[in-house]
């Protein structure tokens, strides 16, 4: 079932909170990419004129996802999963992280799914039922659309960036590599049966998640997942921030970003395209071995 995202988002409003703050993600050189596997030849590359709304039933729930599929697509293309914050919600999060625009330019399928019903959240704990509706989103998705299964990829704000590390530990097999911004360490489990690219950016001044020790606890927790090198190099840029990135076996990456400033909330103008340029770099690099 689809309805447009436009109407829906004039009954949301008011319940965004800020959720990210400014950020960048730097560009890392690419390892070598698995060949992309033929789209089946009944998927579809159909635009969808916008962002529109699906169901998903999980049992007897109706669960729901916002999905944007740009025009002139052709092949195998990436998807991205797109996390909102505790608070927050789908429709906000497509505003708040501007994702939509920049998949319409560089060609790729973006889909935000709602979070739990309580308080527009996300349940962290192994395998819960949002891990498991965020791996169903993707399953149909794929069932629907031409994605190319070695670049299925997450990124979220605040809860929105643990639930992408959540997404990373549950669902290696299905999620290729992942951004966590303005989050802390998934502490409640996470077993990876193969090395993760993963970034983690966190803003040195923000109120709900400085830089420390939230940033380096959750950049130390994948080193180990991803027995990455524990040096790594200077990954500095012109918007104020400090980071490195670290090496990890079989050419994954660790990507660590800390920046200057004091607010919660995703970055404005110049930031947030430098945001959008250097995050999709990273993730491309990293596809799924």
């Amino acid at each position: 079932m689809s309805i447009t995202a436009s109407r829906l988002r004039r009954l949301a409003a008011g319940l965004a909170v800020g959720i990210v703050a400014p950020l960048l993600v730097a560009l890392v050189p690419a390892h070598t990419q698995a060949a992309a596997p033929a789209p089946a030849a009944a998927c579809s590359l159909t635009p969808t004129g916008g962002t529109v709304t699906k169901v998903i039933w999980i049992g007897i729930e109706a669960r729901s996802y916002n999905i944007r599929v740009p025009s002139g697509l052709s092949g195998s293309v990436p998807l991205l999963m797109d996390f909102h914050g505790l608070g927050s919600n789908a429709f906000f999060q497509e505003v708040a992280s501007g994702w939509s625009p920049y998949a319409d330019s560089k060609k790729f399928i973006v889909a935000y799914p709602a979070g739990s019903s309580w308080g527009q959240g996300w349940n962290l704990l192994p395998n819960s039922g949002d891990s498991t509706f965020v791996k169903r989103v993707v399953d149909q998705v794929k069932a629907t659309y031409c994605i190319d299964s070695n670049r299925v990829y997450a990124e979220g704000g605040s809860l929105g960036g643990y639930m992408t590390q959540r997404v990373l530990c549950d669902h290696e097999s299905t999620f290729a590599s992942g951004v966590s911004t303005i989050s802390g360490e998934l502490t409640t489990g996470c077993t990876v049966s193969r090395p993760v690219s993963v970034g983690v950016v966190n803003v040195e001044g923000d109120p709900l998640f400085p830089t420390s020790p939230q940033s380096t606890d959750a950049r130390n927790a994948w080193l180990t997942r991803s027995s990455c090198e524990t040096t790594g190099t200077a990954d500095p840029n012109s918007f104020g921030a400090n980071g490195r990135v670290y090496s990890c076996a079989a050419g994954e990456q660790v990507l660590w970003r800390t920046y200057t400033g004091t607010s919660h909330s995703y970055p404005t103008g110049a930031a947030l395209t430098d945001f959008h340029n250097r995050v999709w770099s990273f993730l491309q690099a990293n596809p799924k071995p």
